[in-house]
């Protein structure tokens, strides 16, 4: 019987021995003969995995805000008879998704490794004290006792998940190890709630991470990689929502200024393709995992992020500017140089937002480098060259490209202190 399903809070004031009684078991567990019936009656204890079709998840990267975008871009491009186009954008649209469906795949292992990853030392101090010393105190009381106590005494099941909603209700992050089924409750509760390699079913089924070997050496390490994972996340989010706020400024604001798309659909559909690498790069970032527990602060981040988006907009806009006012551009070519500066900016924005300080205070990861230094290359190429699209001079890439790269040495002293007042 699974008591989770049930509910905690019908266990929570009941005492071990009338939890037994509803459970129909004893101090001595169960006989073979009882087990045996017991499997018959209600099947194993385990929770089966859904596996999905490989193909079903191939096929879901071509559902989505962005694929909608490109999709939508097919079917112009082939009413209008740009048939060359429509093939390009298809190919990306392809390329795109069966490079999201391998990574995907790729990125289940980093969830291997906090099951296997040990740490150095666990310890436990020598002060310890009685469950019954919690009763008759205040919840403050008990908070501060139990904050200031390394363990607590002869402690029933109840208790176990009390001092875990307590704390938390104080407005602590709590992590709860276990491996019997009267555990269970408590590591449900809990945020990390571990069970050891030798658990029962129940509570490897409740908690959040499972040690695969003997001992409590795992938690450390589990706990500093979901940290790096953490900030790789926060790092996309923060580049996201960046990315968004500024393109529908500069969209919002060229339009009315130009009368016009101030970006084609094929060039549209190459940024989304650029962007796919850098943001792909993040995985293999090199981070740093907090002192602290990490929490996602919604309103903050997106806060922060409206800002710097705003102030890249604000960019992009000057360089709209000088394309038109000092290059004289006409405007399918000013459309080349928007996108040659939204690609410039979506490399330059990772290695901004990578880093909570300034962007130079940590190195990024040799491939994150490598992929910026190729995707800012080629794209060079393709807009002096001019394939796929109208070409511009040397001398004009160039001086985008150093405009962008000087705004965002520029942006990075307000990040910072945004990113302080905004607690990012």
């Amino acid at each position: 019987m699974d008591i989770t399903k049930r509910g905690t809070s019908e266990y929570q004031h009941m005492s071990q021995v009338d939890i037994m009684k509803k459970l129909e078991t004893s101090s001595g567990g169960l006989t073979t003969e009882e087990a045996n019936s017991r499997i018959k009656k209600w099947g194993l204890n385990i929770i089966e995995e859904k596996k999905k079709h490989p193909l079903l998840g191939f096929f879901k990267r071509y559902w989505g805000p962005m694929p909608w975008l490109l999709e939508c871009a097919i079917v112009l491009t082939v009413i209008l008879k740009h048939y060359t186009e429509s093939v390009i954008i298809f190919t990306l649209l392809t390329a795109n998704a069966v490079i999201g469906y391998l990574q995907s795949r790729n990125s289940q292992k980093a969830v291997e490794l906090l099951k296997r990853r040990l740490a150095r030392q666990v310890g436990i101090g020598d002060h310890i004290n009685l469950v019954n010393d919690l009763k008759g105190l205040t919840s403050q009381e008990q908070v501060k006792l139990i904050e200031r106590s390394d363990g607590f005494a002869e402690v029933y099941p109840e208790d176990k998940y009390y001092i875990v909603t307590l704390l938390q209700a104080s407005g602590h992050t709590v992590g709860m190890t276990g491996d019997g089924v009267n555990d269970a409750p408590a590591l449900k509760q809990a945020e990390l709630g571990t069970a050891v390699s030798e658990a029962t079913d129940v509570a490897k089924a409740s908690a959040s991470i499972v040690l695969t070997q003997p001992g409590l050496r795992e938690i450390v390490d589990a706990v500093k990689i979901s940290r790096k994972t953490y900030q790789r996340m926060l790092t996309w989010v923060l580049s996201k929502i960046t990315k968004v706020v500024e393109v529908i400024i500069l969209f919002t604001v060229g339009f009315f200024w130009l009368h016009d798309v101030v970006i084609s659909l094929l060039g549209m559909s190459l940024l989304v393709f650029a962007n796919d690498f850098a943001t792909m790069s993040i995985a293999t970032d090199n981070v740093k995992s907090t002192s602290s527990p990490n929490k996602w602060e919604i309103k903050n981040i997106t806060l922060a992020s409206l800002v710097l988006g705003m102030f890249f907009a604000l960019g992009d806009l000057l360089i709209m500017y000088i394309g038109q006012n000092y290059f004289k551009l006409e405007f399918d070519r000013l459309q080349t140089l928007v996108m040659l500066c939204l690609v410039f900016n979506s490399q330059f924005r990772i290695l901004l937002v990578r880093e909570r300080r300034h962007f130079w205070s940590s190195t990024p990861n040799k491939s994150l480098i490598l992929v910026n230094i190729l995707v800012i290359v080629g794209f060079s190429l393709l807009g002096i060259i001019g394939i796929f699209m109208p070409n511009l001079p040397l001398n004009q890439v160039l001086m985008i490209l150093g405009i962008t790269m000087a705004y965002m040495i520029c942006i990075d002293f307000i990040k910072y202190p945004v990113f302080r007042l905004f607690r990012v």
